[in-house]
């Protein structure tokens, strides 16, 4: 298709040969509900088998107001490594394959995209190609029976503010494990129009007969940049209610998810006596 031969166009195109004027920064985050908060120097301490979802997330930060205007285009060659933990894909249900890449990362089709081998729970995975490449925009018609004005260049992702592209969530491990993130990135100078056609217009007093059009837009991108962020993930026997801190308010929490049928410390579907003796075990004596 013509999409198809512009995302092969852009992959095969040269990159622009000009002076940084951006850097890349990234980090990860913990996703509770709705909200992501910020794991201070990439570290997390946490109750063993707790699940824990993660995302990884980038910028571009633009030396200069026309400096990387299209923003954050693309992490590929992708890995992530695990020293422990049980860590799946979580962005998405699977379908059929497990899936990490948040939207609107998807303009890479290719089944391993998702990261290679396409089985959850991993301990490495590769290939991962979360991307953004060719943008369409709607043209449509005015209420005067006119084309509206040509949509303008699109809003960039991931420049200025940070911009998730990727979710796994850890079941943590009772000893000490990390989960690295690699592979390269790719900025965005800037949007050029590629295929434009003004929409038909019909009578205004018809609705309904306009032919809207759209038009495609893509990205110059500047040379890939590798790089490498760990996460520590540690173990905090004890810790119930997710503030980080052993204290008796975590037993006293815990005895309301006990008693509420909630509370499976040992990760076997069921809430009883052996998940009481387990928790308790691990607040009087820690991690041993």
């Amino acid at each position: 298709t013509g999409r198809a031969r512009l995302a092969a166009a852009f992959c095969a195109a040269a990159f622009v040969s000009v002076a940084q004027a951006y850097t890349f920064e990234y980090r990860i985050v913990e996703r509770i509900g709705n909200t992501d908060h910020v794991l201070p120097s990439n570290d997390i301490h946490v109750r063993p088998g707790s699940a824990r979802r993660l995302r990884i997330q980038f910028r571009v930060v633009p030396d200069g107001p026309e400096d990387a205007t299209a923003g954050f285009l693309a992490w590929n060659v992708g890995t992530i490594t695990t020293t422990g933990g049980i860590n799946s894909r979580t962005a998405q249900p699977p379908n059929p394959n497990p899936r990490g890449r948040l939207a609107p990362f998807f303009s890479a089709g290719q089944a391993t995209a998702e990261g290679a081998p396409l089985v959850d729970p991993f301990t490495e995975i590769s290939a991962i190609d979360v991307a953004l490449i060719i943008r369409t925009l709607p043209w449509l018609c005015g209420p005067d029976g006119l084309p509206l004005p040509q949509p303008a260049v699109p809003e960039p992702y991931g420049r200025g503010e940070f911009v998730s592209v990727f979710e796994i969530t850890s079941i943590a491990t009772p000893a000490t494990y990390t989960i690295t993130f690699a592979g390269n990135l790719i900025a965005g100078r800037d949007y050029r129009t590629i295929v434009c056609n003004p929409p038909e217009c019909g009578d205004p007093q018809t609705p309904g007969d306009d032919m809207p059009s759209s038009c495609d837009y893509a990205p110059r991108p500047y040379p890939p940049q590798p790089f490498s962020l760990q996460l520590t993930i540690q173990p905090l026997c004890g810790e119930w209610n997710n503030d980080y801190v052993v204290n008796s308010q975590d037993v006293f929490d815990f005895f309301q998810s006990f008693f509420a049928g909630d509370a499976d410390v040992n990760s076997d579907g069921v809430t009883n006596s052996a998940d009481y003796f387990a928790y308790i075990i691990g607040f009087v004596r820690g991690c041993r």
